[in-house]
């Protein structure tokens, strides 16, 4: 690599791959995977009524907002287009100010050997060591980072020979390379490093050396916090017998010089302990220490780590904003110093160096008094412990502990440009650290700690590069140089079995959980394509598309499964295996042309009031919770939604995924495990959904897009527009403004379908469920009302009716809609006993009295079986508080609620009218018969061994009732029962089929029209294929 090269350069890396920038896995560079933090993208969004006028020349809100963050007066601080500016400002002062030379402590981030030369200054290296973890005491924090106690704190080691003779070239000389990198320590033979002259200032001390075997490359060991403590020069106890090594360094430094420490170090990661950083610039006063704190925040709470609020005159603190809070587009970073070190380097900077947006993020980071600084070091300590972990467990590579949010490794025995390997072959860029002094033999990398799935990613291609090394270089690494899990340099290695980094945790072992499922450690970086359809709101039509894109997929020729981490819906069906699962995944999985299978809806959420549930986890109820308490249980069920999904994709070729309401929602967003954060768990290309029908689509979708982080922006591949009445030519200046200020296209103008029949997950994908003024009756036709029950589910029991020419299907909410229906529908409900009683007090139920005593027809199912019957027990309360409540009285029936739930399917059911029929029961109900009511339908097979068995259906006159639902799919009943009500008041049976309600041909004809207006070719480029 070029000497002054840094990670992060996109564009670079994307020229080199060959690959688009967007879809680079990028490891180089050490920012928040989340992106920026919501506090500071709403001060950027606040900004842009900034632009018209010119920000404060000299950044002086950003002082000031410094000043109150840390009590120090304003003029102690600068501000800069970043801290690199800043640094090259401070080397421009300090060679003003006559200092004689800089001493950088390595490895060291390059350019503040750079700033320095190019200020003049003289720059010398000091070796500040490789961190190896110590062992742990048997104490174990409760969770996360807590303070600086808790993290691996070091101390330089003596400069072995091969590193002490280096001096940095002045500007405008070059060092000897090979093959352009740095220079190599071990190149010279011993009789020319012995005939050398040695550097005084870096004349190595009694502590011994240490080098890594055959290598030439020096790597220092952690010095415990006890021998770090008990080393207290005068004004910070008494003092130590044993001095830092890193004073012992610099004891040639001349006074006035300058020394830059990073702490963390980069790319080491080591941490001293601000107390150890005071007692370095007590012990040379004469110095000047440049403190890098760019990445102090993940080290610990900024008071216990930084040496900023307890700084010398001797002592410069410099700090990014744009690290931690993941804005380094923005570029902003500050410094504080003493008030002439501060006025100094000012005056090395143009006016308006920090433009509006970065003092609008300057001054929302530094007055932000959230838990963002808490969660984030937390999240960032459990990760980089993932990471560590995963890359100690390749054979051959060591990895390095570290108090910031990257991980120094080492792959022995490399080949040669594993970074370009990694970049080429899969999109993979980590920072090759061969530009850092003493780390240029090539085998020395660096990674941000990013999620774990990209981790997985990376550790699965350095295996894979790995497997394919020769035997000889294999076997060449483990002779040369010590592998992972032995001791080398007398040191321990990494995460060996008796050394952990302290508050982490190591991964577990693939085990099988508590659903049924294994959970692998490594997942393949192969994930399988997934598509996710999300929406601006509930109802946008996301489960009927899903179903679309899946038949699509099955016509190309893919194996595919839908998914829905979690659904809430009363509209449920169950699978062959007897389990409850979404009916709008079961049209999916039929759309697939697969089983149903409860993994594909491993959440079922049945509300039975406003603010409570009956939840279903892999297809078997577990109980009812009220909202708050599910939000509690949410963070144990992620593992059984991951499971399911592992397990699901494991099948197939492709995983189609549905979203729940908007992921816009942002106050639900910290408890999300179906939207976004399933997306990314899935790698999914999404596309959002929204409802033009409505009004304001591309509104929704800006507004949607605004609430994403930046990692979720990198999941939306496109827009659907859904349901457009109109020429579609005229949305062009909508959909161009849309990639403009969103960057992301619009996929799709799917048309408003007409005449669909195919059952959606909520009651607005039905005509006949959208307006109880359905037109006047016509003459010939059947007029039949369905109750909309306040809890009703399964109402897709009823939407076969709606595909005859003959009937007129309406729904009834109110009692001014009655009208005179020829039949009155009883839908299923989740909550029998409350919606009884809002039928009586809504005057519902009268009508229903009134129309039954006129001799009317009436069919019930499942609750509404339960509702025409004499009375309703529940001993055990599972609905209701009372044991017993009356119910309609118009059949003579009681049911009984059970604790169990009957989850059956019924592949025929035997009927009166010489036609069968079939469908599925779920229902806690046990009802027994009096003999007014005769058993109706009658349930055929082995399975049933009794005729008390059989039973599932029941008349009573004109009044029928049964639990079966789906009782209407059948085409042939379907036709036979209406032509029975037909010929019974007075219209003439049809005699014939007029209708069919075959979900085949309709989901052929859906997929047809999405695939005639999406953009596949784009769809499939997203998914990574085709």
């Amino acid at each position: 690599m070029k000497p002054e090269a840094h990670g992060g350069d996109l564009r670079g890396m994307a020229a080199a791959s060959g690959r688009d920038p967007a879809s680079l896995l990028d490891f180089s560079v050490n920012v928040r995977p989340e992106g920026a933090p919501e506090f500071l993208r709403a001060a950027l969004l606040r900004a842009m009524s900034a632009l018209a006028a010119y920000p404060s020349p000299h950044a002086e809100e950003a002082l000031d907002a410094a000043a109150r963050r840390h009590g120090l007066p304003a003029s102690r601080f600068a501000f800069g287009n970043g801290s690199n500016e800043l640094v090259h400002a401070l080397a421009r002062a300090l060679k003003k100010s006559g200092a004689p030379a800089a001493f950088v402590v390595e490895p060291a981030f390059s350019e503040y050997a750079l700033a320095c030369r190019l200020a003049g200054l003289d720059v010398e290296r000091v070796w500040g060591g490789i961190a190896a973890p110590e062992p742990r005491s048997e104490r174990e924090p409760a969770s996360g980072l807590t303070g600086t106690d808790r993290l691996p704190i070091a101390s330089a080691q003596a400069v072995p020979d091969a590193f002490s003779e280096r001096k940095e070239p002045r500007c405008g000389e070059t060092e000897n390379r090979r093959d352009g990198a740095a220079p190599d320590p071990a190149a010279s033979t011993p009789e020319e490093r012995a005939s050398t002259p040695r550097t005084p200032s870096h004349a190595p001390s009694e502590t011994p050396e240490t080098t890594a075997p055959a290598s030439g490359i020096p790597t220092a060991g952690l010095a415990s916090e006890a021998a770090l403590s008990a080393a207290r020069p005068d004004g910070f106890g008494e003092a130590s017998p044993e001095p830092d090594p890193l004073l012992a360094a610099l004891s040639g430094a001349p006074a006035g010089s300058a020394v830059f420490l990073a702490n963390p170090g980069n790319p080491s990661g080591l941490f001293r302990a601000p107390d150890a950083c005071l007692r370095l610039m007590a012990s040379r006063p004469d110095l000047i220490w440049i403190i890098d704190e760019a990445f102090i925040e993940y080290a610990g709470p900024e008071a216990e780590a930084s040496v900023l609020r307890r700084m010398p005159e001797n002592g410069v603190s410099l700090r990014s904003l744009t690290k931690f809070h993941a804005v380094p587009g923005v570029r902003l970073g500050y410094l504080a110093a003493s008030d002439p070190l501060a006025a100094a380097v000012r005056a090395e900077l143009p006016a308006w160096t920090v433009n509006a947006f970065a003092l609008a993020a300057a001054v929302a980071a530094l007055d932000d008094a959230s838990d963002f600084a808490d969660r984030t070091r937390a999240e960032n300590a459990e990760r980089r412990a993932h990471l560590v972990a995963a890359l100690s467990g390749l054979p051959g590579v060591e990895a390095f502990p570290s108090a910031a949010n990257y991980v120094l490794f080492r792959r022995i025995g490399a080949p040669r440009d594993l970074h370009g390997i990694l970049l080429k072959r899969f999109g993979i860029a980590v920072r090759d650290c061969s530009n850092y002094h003493g780390l240029e033999d090539g085998t020395w990398f660096r990674a941000a700690v990013r999620f774990p799935e990209d981790h997985r990613r990376l550790v699965e291609a350095l295996r894979e590069i790995g497997q394919e090394m020769p035997n000889d270089m294999k076997s060449w690494g483990k002779e040369t140089f010590p592998m992972c899990g032995e001791r080398s340099h007398g040191i321990p290695s990494p995460l060996s079995p008796d050394v952990r980094l302290a508050g982490t945790r190591r991964p577990e072992p693939e085990t099988p959980s508590s659903g049924g499922f294994a959970r692998p450690l490594a997942r393949s970086p192969l994930r399988t394509p997934a598509l996710m359809l999300q929406g601006t709101s509930s109802n946008a039509g996301k489960s009927i598309l899903a179903a679309a894109y899946c038949r699509i997929f099955r016509q190309d020729g893919y194996d595919v499964a839908p998914f829905k981490a979690q659904n809430m819906s009363l509209n449920s069906g169950v699978t062959a295996t007897g389990d409850e699962m979404g009916r709008a995944q079961i049209v999916q999985a039929q759309a697939a042309r697969v089983d149903p299978d409860a993994r594909m809806n491993p959440i079922l959420l049945k509300p039975h009031s406003d603010t409570g549930s009956q939840v279903v986890v892999l297809g078997k109820p577990v109980g009812h919770m009220r909202v708050l308490e599910y939000f509690r249980k949410k963070a144990e069920l992620w593992s059984t939604v991951t499971e399911a999904y592992d397990a699901l994709a494991a099948e197939r070729d492709i995983v189609v995924l549905e979203g729940a309401g908007s992921p816009g929602e942002v106050n639900l967003k910290s408890h999300d495990l179906v939207n976004m954060r399933m997306a990314d768990y899935a790698r999914a290309s999404v596309l959002l959904v929204g409802d033009i029908d409505r009004g304001g689509v591309y509104a929704s979708f800006l507004g949607t897009w605004m609430t994403f982080t930046d990692a979720e922006r990198r999941l939306l591949a496109g827009y659907l527009v859904n349901r457009f009445r109109g020429d579609a030519s005229l949305l062009g200046p909508a959909h161009q403004y849309m990639l403009d200020h969103t960057g992301v296209p619009v996929l799709g103008v799917i048309p408003y379908i007409r005449d669909l029949n195919i059952p959606e997950e909520d009651m607005a994908g039905f005509p006949w469920g959208q307006n109880a003024d359905c037109g006047p009756k016509e003459p010939g036709t059947l007029d039949i009302a369905v109750v909309m029950l306040r809890r009703v589910s399964n109402f897709t029991d009823f939407a076969p009716l709606a595909a005859e020419p003959d009937v007129r299907l309406r729904p009834v909410r109110r009692a001014e809609e009655w009208g005179d229906p020829d039949v009155v529908m009883l839908p299923g409900s989740k909550s029998v006993v409350p919606d009884l009683e809002d039928l009586r007090r809504s005057g519902l139920a009268d009508r229903i009295l009134d129309h039954a005593a006129r001799g009317k027809w009436l069919f019930g199912i499942c609750g509404g079986l339960q509702l025409l019957g004499d009375a309703i027990l529940d001993p055990d309360g599972v609905e209701s508080a009372a044991p017993e409540v009356p119910g309609l009285g118009l059949m003579d029936l009681r049911s009984t609620f059970a604790a169990d739930k009957t989850l059956v399917r019924v592949d025929r059911a035997e009927t009166p009218l010489g036609v069968p029929s079939g469908g599925y029961e779920i229902h806690h109900g046990v009802t027994e018969h009096g003999p007014s009511a005769r058993p109706l339908f009658l349930r055929t097979g082995p399975a049933w061994t009794s005729e008390a068995e059989r039973v599932c259906g029941y008349v009573s006159g004109r009044r029928w009732a049964t639990y079966l639902h789906g009782v209407f799919d059948d085409d042939a009943f379907r036709r036979a029962w209406l032509d029975h009500v037909r010929a019974d008041v007075g219209l003439a049976p049809q005699g014939r089929q007029l209708a069919s309600y075959d979900l085949e041909r309709a989901l052929d004809r859906l997929a047809d029209i999405v695939r005639e207006n999406s953009d596949m070719t784009t769809i499939y480029r997203s998914m990574g294929l085709k």
